[in-house]
């Protein structure tokens, strides 16, 4: 598989299309495409449905704790 497909394959997967969809697109099984996001370290943007806000609050202790 030459390198155009693999480079839009990196696209369909970072827009959240499933592994399968993805393989079936470009003929290959779904171990290949995730063997090539394991080995080109393709990363997926956050979704709505994975999407958190982590709020970091320091507490201040107060003295009679120290």
């Amino acid at each position: 598989m030459d390198d155009v497909n693999k480079l839009e394959a990196k696209k369909d997967y970072s827009s959240g299309i499933k592994y399968k969809d993805i393989a079936a697109k470009y003929g290959v099984s779904i171990n290949t495409v995730k063997s090539w996001k394991q080995c080109n370290n393709w990363q997926r943007g956050p979704t709505e449905k994975g999407v958190y806000k982590v709020s970091k609050v320091a507490s201040k202790m107060s003295k009679k704790f120290l």
